[in-house]
């Protein structure tokens, strides 16, 4: 059921984007890559790992297209991702990217945050 909810936001928010002011599409845009990393849980918790990891990273470039690539909302979305790796014994893969997100925590949250 939260698969089905989340998906028909993502339609609604898809259909609405367009058209608005710059600062709605903005925050359309934002919510837009929330729902889209929800979905992604879901998804990942359900077992639908191929599916869950194509939206997680369509989350990481969105959060970077949005906010650029030193954002604690980045860093958020390369960890989900370097879990889902990880999961998956992408070791390595997952390891660069949670090195990332550490940088960039470090960078804009300091280094004992």
């Amino acid at each position: 059921e939260a698969e089905a909810i989340y998906r028909r936001c993502v339609g609604i928010i898809k259909a609405t984007i367009e058209g608005g002011s710059p600062a709605a599409q903005q925050a359309l845009a934002e919510r837009l890559t929330g729902i889209t990393a929800n979905l992604a849980a879901v998804l990942k918790s359900g077992g639908q790992l191929d599916q869950s990891e194509v939206l997680m990273r369509a989350a990481v470039e969105a959060d970077e297209a949005l906010h650029g690539s030193c954002h604690p909302h980045v860093a958020a979305a390369l960890n989900n991702l370097a879990e889902l790796l990880a999961s998956r014994g992408r070791w390595e893969e997952a390891r660069q990217l949670h090195t990332r997100a550490l940088a960039i925590k470090e960078a804009t949250q300091g280094a004992t945050h």
